[in-house]
């Protein structure tokens, strides 16, 4: 992660959702790099992932985040 990009997005790790804070795509990973999900919605619900670890990618930033 490039520190001086913006992030596009939000993660509420409480209620497990994403929100993009712009006009932009989002696709979750695994850690093997398959490909999860895919969402241009604003708002997103993650809470149907298995625990673990993913990568959340968007046009301009990626961010590993840890559902629980």
């Amino acid at each position: 992660i490039n520190p001086s990009e913006e992030n596009s997005f939000t993660f509420n790790s409480v209620n497990n959702t994403i929100q993009l804070l712009d006009n932009t795509e989002l696709s979750v990973y695994n850690l093997e790099g398959r490909l999860i999900l895919y969402s241009n919605k604003r708002h997103t619900n993650l809470s149907h992932l298995l625990k673990g670890i993913y990568i959340i990618k968007t046009d301009n930033n990626s961010q590993k985040i840890f559902i629980h």
